[in-house]
């Protein structure tokens, strides 16, 4: 397990996958957040942490399947599944690897937003900054961030194609995030159906862990999205390697 998490770190540094995936997160926050008039704090005229977390959880969309992108069907192509085969590990360790190694970037990327956050808080001229709301935001990168990468895994196994992977992922999160949100919009539904639809969506806990909120509900379901799209991968990689 040790060799596979190291190995995999490597390969991301190497091949400049996670570099690129840090890189392009915090590029785009800047153009939206300092330059595009549309979107700027200085079109606002004061620095809001709401935005910006509005901004990252979207951007996780597209930064997340750049992680993961190609990681298990590269095991494959290359041959170094064989060689993982040989070794004393089985397919959950595999699969654990690839996700630890991706949520270790996606610490690297909140560890630096905490940083953004901090700097922020110190420019501000009001009380923009709840230390409350800021913690559950961060919280929220960290769960819907983690849901993200077990997603983009699960879909990587049935893909050998990374362009294909990169835009079935992309699109499966954003339903998960805010697609049942538009479903539970439909004003034809019953209320009880639009509250229930609405709950399954990754928008709807991150708007309560964003005021500061952290019920354990919502900890639940995404640690279950977790478990249930790494459960989903193991059992599809168990088949393909029969």
């Amino acid at each position: 397990m040790k060799y596979l998490l190291i190995k995999d770190i490597k390969e991301l540094v190497i091949q400049m996958t996670g570099p690129v995936a840090v890189i392009t997160f915090f590029l785009i926050c800047t153009l939206f957040l300092w330059v595009f008039p549309d979107t700027s704090y200085l079109s606002y005229g004061y620095a809001s942490s709401e935005l910006f977390f509005e901004l990252a959880y979207y951007l996780l969309l597209f930064i997340i399947p750049i992680l993961t992108i190609g990681g298990l069907s590269h095991e494959f192509n290359s041959g170094n599944i064989e060689i993982i085969k040989s070794l004393p590990v089985n397919w959950i360790h595999v699969l654990l690897s690839k996700f630890l190694s991706s949520c270790i970037f996606l610490l690297i990327i909140i560890v630096m937003s905490v940083l953004v956050m901090l700097v922020l808080s110190e420019i501000t001229v009001n009380d923009a900054f709840d230390f409350y709301q800021t913690i559950g935001s961060f919280i929220g990168m960290l769960m819907i961030g983690a849901a993200f990468v077990a997603l983009s895994i699960l879909v990587s196994t049935f893909f050998s194609n990374s362009a294909i992977s990169f835009i079935v992922s992309i699109l499966i999160g954003f339903m998960f995030y805010s697609g049942f949100g538009f479903f539970a919009s439909i004003e034809v539904l019953p209320e009880v159906i639009r509250r229930s639809v609405e709950s399954w969506g990754l928008l709807y806990h991150a708007e309560y862990l964003s005021k500061g909120v952290l019920p354990l509900s919502s900890l639940i379901y995404m640690l279950s999205l977790i478990i249930v799209f790494l459960s989903l991968a193991h059992l599809k990689l168990v088949k393909k390697s029969i």
